[in-house]
């Protein structure tokens, strides 16, 4: 039993879809929030007892047996054979309080409906004592079962400034006058501090109670999602986090919380548009190609999976909504709880769902403490991110460029940028001396800053409100929060509004229900332009204006670059990037709806069962076109041939008008659990627990898709090209015209399991645990339909030995887990029946398919191997506290391209054939240290290294690895099934640099290369070179070129790092705290940003002459040019050159990093001072997010895992708390 005091309210989220008829719900949800509390709720119970000349000891029994109240008492404390005697008619609770305790002289404190016996007072004469300077008070300071509480520290408040400590026997005694008004403060780590006004100079001994804002640092009970497990005899890895942890960010992604705060869990955000999510890998990847996420559960129940997705998203990942990651949807001030499943013996019992961990939330509900209404909120300001790390030319050294390669190549070149295209028309004398050098001066002065003009300073405001109240009858929770974040980019724009109402009754004492109604409604705005707008700001050439003098928007002259074939100029001269981000749009609204219902009856009191439904209906609709005129709408134009039989030609301008495409999915979800808990423990000695239960689930998506070729915003109309002339019908424009027509796509996915879990405890001392699931689904072959997934699991507390407590009083606990176990995955890539997506056309009446996949009649479930052994410990009175955890993984069972015989008619079929492995370790501390009595620090670390290996897979090395889809293997690729490599592998070459005499970029061939030159050419292989120039595509010995390449690829680097982790502090002094968070990586690789990589490249292919076009790095002017040079960078060529495709391992770095994600300053307010506001609590606070990033790395954000990208911005917030 533990009290909440307020100060952490908030609740659950709300998941709302649709429309007009949404919204009125979501009215009457928040009317029902605001006024059922005061008027069902807020009873106030009376008693009435009469007690004549009983014991104490009996005298409350029989007031337990009237009233439900339990008294709870110290040994020696109270005297149960005094006799009292009391007469009560519909009293109150502070009533009835005072007439059997306050007028015997005895302390207490309420904890819902226990009444904690804290003291007695013995009375001693304020006129004798208070004569003498100083006096001494002792007592003995104990937890809620008796035990004495070391290191607990007792101190006068006021302006006496006197403290001490308890002893191992929890003992106090304190030497301090006595003053009118004096107070005592008593305060242990994990528990709720006591304020003391003692009347008269006393001695008193003093219970202390569980802390809920401290409780999760010393839990009792972990939370599985089924089943509450006490902490002694949780055999599993797992990790907790509480309220407590995300008070700070509240109006962050769960997912994007976790990180640098679990051990064992490596959180990357690829975007930092608002309401993009994190990837998250538990232990690494343990699939080659299917779902790498952990499985969410939310209040007893798994999240489903497969929402529809919205197609073409060009910002954050509105489609993930509860129904499939579930964790974009969840506010997290409506978290009571996570807690991170990691090996097998705390996941094993959700099955074949579990391979990737389990994260278990449960959220907040009414309590019986009185009514209390929370309010959370923030405002902040987000910087424009900066490109200064990268060192790209500004307008005059880019003019300077152009010049110098025109001159140095004498290529008058109309492809060209800008510059490039003045200085050949200086040339063929189209202009004058005076007008190319004033026209080159004016381009000199222009340094437009893209990023500037771009991206801007964002708003955001979060809003929570939360409220809850109870009896011992009924309790009831509702909450509403808000979200309005503009991102960095001047069209960015997310939205997002939850509510959420629990309602709970227990109708006998035996009996509960718990009623959950959700919803969430999601809208993200952003631009639709088909150039991307992070790639414009840094290739963009400075000397192109935004703006002319005029105020109207200045044309782009090298961008698009297109010449017309049907006049002079180019194809789109009117280009501008600002008119495409407000004049394009990307809209997407997402809502769902989820309703919940728990029933649990106490058959017996070691007997519960349970019986869990949840109902969920999920919307994702978005529109995406873009207006009359715009670029963006010519590219995207539905089909060139109406104008011409050819294949490819352009679009006359009158016929650019618009277009819009629309897309809208839904799902349909149900699933429910039916469970019976056996829970009892035999002479103090012997306990068993046992766990039974059944959980069936199904969800039905369908997506549909239309697009008009012709749109006008401004007047939300859409129609259809009218061409005068008839244009041919041809089998192309019939193919076109289908793509225009609406389509549909579904599937039903439905799952049944079945589970059981069983633990054994002696003493607490020895722990042993099994579970085993069984999970069908119709996407498994029949005959492997329901393998079992189990787990056998140890644990030994060795605290509870009598021989360690006596050699190690200080240590609270020291612990050995073991756990060896299955849990499974599954990959839809494979069937084991037949499918095919169907085109809109027919051949002799029937639908063409446009896919075929072939099927797999013997697929399985993927299997992963659990192997984990842990110890846990803490120190003296849990203020130091650790954990560490070795683990040895195998998934096997793995999807994967395999070859097949050819009878069976295909060459290639996905099949169950791969494995793969992950080891590591975790190890992570707490520390919770009272420097003085008003001054506290606490801190966590954590810290992970795993190792990932392929075990078994179709391809042996590198040089056998083939991809349909991946062009040019023999440049280089990134792989996952390579044997011996670790998923995400990037092969390539070694650089050997630049030759000197030509300026040719060259890579070391590996001695198996040199092998195979030296055979084919009849000589020794010390002849044979040691490397070889790239661009020399001519092998002697009638070798092929390709396969010489590949013979000398090898390992370049992962994105996977080798070790990750985080850190946290706060510094807490009287009412001001400090807190900082960290999180690092060590030891991944990533393409580093290279100009002539990611240079955008049309006329001249692979061309370093036509690549300058755009804006370059200064670093380019370094270049090779004469024989004898020594650079790195090779010499400008007008023809083809493969360095631009190939991987080499100069082009990649170690991308470690340290990353400042917080830094928060708070201070709370003093209750005497907010009271006369009808407040209870009041906090204010200052904080920065993403402050800054420490890495040799050059990028835009090495957080998010590539050199180029949407960056984390940062933010600026101030943030308000308030309990009434």
């Amino acid at each position: 039993m533990k009290r909440n005091d307020g100060s952490q309210g908030i609740g659950a989220p709300i998941y709302l879809y649709g429309g007009t008829r949404l919204a009125h719900l979501l009215s009457l949800i928040l009317l029902l929030a605001l006024f059922l509390p005061a008027k069902t709720f807020a009873q106030q119970k009376v008693y009435t007892i009469e007690i004549n000349n009983l014991p104490m000891g009996e005298a409350f029994k029989k007031i337990k047996s009237k009233s439900g109240l339990t008294f709870v008492r110290l040994k020696g404390v109270v005297d149960n054979e005094e006799r009292i005697t009391v007469s009560l008619k519909n009293a109150s609770l502070q009533e009835t309080l005072d007439k059997v305790l306050t007028t015997k002289g005895y302390e207490y404190t309420i904890d819902e409906d226990v009444i904690i016996i804290t003291g007695r007072k013995k009375i001693k004469t304020i006129a004798t004592n208070a004569q003498k300077k100083q006096h001494t008070i002792t007592g003995i300071v104990r937890d809620t079962e008796g035990k004495p509480l070391q290191a607990a520290s007792v101190r006068t408040k006021n302006n006496i400034k006197t403290s001490t400590y308890t002893n191992k026997d929890g003992r106090y005694i304190l030497q301090t006058p006595y003053v009118e008004g004096m107070v005592l403060l008593v305060s242990y780590v994990g528990k709720t501090s006591i304020e003391h006004h003692p009347h008269t100079i006393e001695d008193f001994d003093i219970v202390l109670t569980d802390d809920k804002k401290e409780i999760e640092e010393v839990s009792l009970t972990i939370s599985t999602g089924y089943q509450e497990i006490n902490k002694d005899r949780m055999t599993g890895s797992y990790t907790v986090l509480t309220a407590k942890d995300f008070e700070n960010s509240s109006f962050k992604n769960l997912d994007q919380l976790l990180e640098g705060n679990v051990a064992g869990l490596y959180s990357v955000s690829p975007n930092g548009a608002p309401g993009a999510a994190s990837q998250i890998r538990i232990r690494g990847d343990n699939s080659i190609s299917g779902n790498k996420e952990p499985l969410w559960v939310i209040d007893g129940l798994p999240l489903q999976q497969g929402v529809p997705s919205i197609n073409d998203l060009t910002n954050g990942n509105i489609q993930e909504s509860i129904l499939d990651h579930g964790i974009g949807n969840i506010a997290p001030s409506d978290i009571h709880s996570v807690t991170i499943l990691k090996d097998a013996a705390a996941t094993a019992i959700y099955g074949a769902r579990a391979a990737n961990g389990v994260i278990v939330i449960k959220t907040k509900k009414g309590e019986t403490v009185g009514n209390a209404i929370h309010y959370l909120g923030n405002y902040g300001i987000s910087t424009a991110p900066k490109m200064s790390a990268f060192g790209f030319m500004n307008a005059r050294q880019k003019v300077n460029f152009e010049i110098d390669l025109m001159e140095e190549f004498q290529q008058r070149d109309e492809n060209g940028g800008q510059v490039s295209r003045l200085w050949d028309e200086w040339k063929k004398g189209i202009i004058s001396d005076a007008q190319y050098y004033n026209k080159i001066e004016e381009l000199s002065n222009v340094d437009q800053d893209w990023f500037s003009t771009i991206y801007k300073t964002g708003f955001s405001q979060n809003h929570a409100l939360s409220m809850r109240s109870g009896t011992e009858k009924s309790w009831f929770y509702s909450s509403l929060n808000y979200r309005d974040q503009q991102g960095a980019l001047l069209s960015n724009n997310y939205q997002s509004l939850g509510a959420n109402i629990r309602v709970g009754h227990r109708p006998h004492k035996d009996v509960t229900i718990d009623f959950q109604l959700t919803g969430n409604y999601r809208n993200a705005k952003d631009h639709n332009s088909s150039v991307n707008p992070f790639e414009y700001a840094v290739f963009a050439n400075p000397y192109e204006k935004a703006y002319n003098t005029d105020g109207s928007y200045a044309y782009d002259q090298t961008w698009t670059n297109q010449h017309s074939n049907n006049n002079l100029g180019l194809t789109y001269p009117t280009f501008n990037i600002l008119n495409e981000l407000n004049n394009t749009f990307n809209n997407q609204k997402a809502s769902d709806i989820i309703s919940t219902l728990n029933l649990g009856w106490n058959i017996h009191r070691t007997l519960r069962a349970e019986a869990y439904g949840r109902v969920g209906y999920a919307t994702n609709n978005g529109e995406y076109g873009a207006a009359p005129g715009t670029y963006t709408s010519m590219v995207n134009y539905w089909s060139l041939r109406p104008f011409n039989s050819t294949l490819y030609t352009e679009l006359p301008q009158e016929f650019n008008q618009g277009y819009i495409l629309v897309s809208s999915g839904q799902a349909i979800t149900f699933s429910s659990r039916a469970s019976l808990a056996y829970n009892n423990t035999f002479s103090d000695t012997h306990a068993v627990t046992f766990f039974l239960g059944t959980e069936i689930a199904s969800n039905e998506p369908k997506n549909t898709r239309f697009k008009l070729a012709q749109y006008d915003p401004a007047y939300y109309f859409g129609s259809f090209p009218d061409y005068t002339w008839n244009p041919v019908f041809d089998k192309f424009l019939q193919e076109s015209v289908k793509q225009l027509g609406t389509y549909v796509q579904g599937n039903k996915d439905r799952t049944a399991s079945f589970m059981s879990a069983a633990t054994y405890s002696f003493r607490d001392r020895y722990v042993v645990n099994a579970n085993i699931r069984f999970d069908g689904a119709g996407t498994i072959d029949p005959n492997n339909r329901f393998t079992p997934l189990w787990s056998t699991s140890a644990r030994w507390n060795v605290h509870k030995e009598a021989f360690f407590k006596a050699l190690f009083p200080f240590v609270n606990e020291f612990a050995f887990r073991g756990v060896v176990g299955y849990t499974g995955n599954i990959d839809k890539r494979a069937l084991p029946y037949p499918w095919l997506i169907i085109s809109n056309g027919k051949y002799d009446g029937d639908y063409v398919a446009n896919q075929i996949y072939f099927p797999n009649p013997s697929i399985k479930w993927e299997r992963k191997m659990d192997r984990n052994i842990g110890i846990d410990f803490s120190l003296f009175n849990n203020i130091f506290s650790s954990s560490f955890n070795y683990y040895d993984n195998i998934t096997d069972n793995l999807l994967g391209t395999m070859k097949s015989p050819p009878s069976y008619g295909n060459p290639r079929l996905v099949m169950n054939g791969h494995s793969l492995s992950n080891k590591g370790w975790e190890f992570n501390f707490n520390l919770r240290l009272p420097l003085t009595t008003e001054l506290r620090w606490t801190t966590s670390f954590n810290v992970s290294h795993n190792t990932n290996r392929v075990k078994k897979s179709n391809a042996k090395d590198p040089t056998e690895w083939e991809n349909s889809t991946v062009m040019n293997i023999w440049a280089g690729f990134t792989a996952n099934d390579i044997e011996q490599y670790a998923v995400g592998t990037t092969f390539g070459y070694r650089f050997a640099g630049i030759n000197p005499e030509n300026g040719e970029p060259t890579f070391f061939l590996s001695e198996s290369a040199r092998a195979a030159y030296a055979k084919s050419n009849n000589i020794s292989i010390d002849q044979a070179p040691t490397t070889w120039e790239m661009n020399n595509l001519q092998i002697p010995g009638g070798l092929s070129w390709t396969q010489f390449f590949r013979m000398s690829m090898e390992e370049i680097g992962t994105v996977q790092p080798k070790y990750f982790g985080g850190f946290r502090s706060t510094l807490q002094w009287r009412k001001i705290e400090l807190q900082t968070s960290f999180v690092y990586a060590i030891g991944q690789s990533m393409r580093q940003f290279d100009g002539s990589n990611f240079s955008y490249r049309t006329e001249g292919g692979t061309s370093e002459m036509y690549g300058p076009r755009r804006n370059v790095l200064q670093s380019t002017v370094n270049r090779w040019r004469v024989p004898g040079d020594i650079t790195d960078y090779p010499r400008f060529t007008t023809g083809e050159s493969n360095y631009f495709i190939m991987n080499t391992d100069n082009r990649f770095q170690r991308a470690d990093y340290l990353a400042f994600r917080d830094l928060v300053l708070n201070y709370t307010l003093d209750k005497d001072l907010i009271k006369r506001f009808g407040l209870q609590y009041m906090r204010i606070g200052f904080q920065v997010d993403n402050l800054a990033v420490f890495s040799k790395f050059r990028s835009t954000d090495v957080t998010t895992g590539s050199a180029f990208g949407y960056p984390r911005t940062r933010n600026f917030l101030f943030n308000l708390q308030l309990t009434f």
